[in-house]
């Protein structure tokens, strides 16, 4: 009796199965291969940086302290803190 069943729902079961370990897998995966906010945070922060000296290098012939000046605040690093709360 309990075989009669599985073969008539042998592809329900393969199915079921395998959406529950790919879906374990991939909440495994997302605990222990994420960068936290904090870090991601710094990340886009040291590439600003990086802007930054790009750009100051491109426009250092031309004297626009202004330009400068804007630079500098458009590529601004922001403030890198954990989160609390939801």
């Amino acid at each position: 009796m309990v075989t009669a069943w599985l073969r008539t729902r042998a592809h329900i079961v393969y199915l079921t199965v395998l959406i529950l370990v790919t879906s374990g897998g991939a909440y495994w995966l997302g605990f222990h291969n994420a960068a936290t906010v904090t870090q991601l945070c710094m990340a886009t922060n040291d590439l600003r940086h990086r802007q930054i000296l790009l750009w100051q290098y491109v426009i250092a012939s031309i004297p626009a302290p202004a330009l400068i000046i804007y630079v500098e605040h458009v590529f601004a690093a922001q403030v890198c803190r954990p989160r609390s709360g939801p």
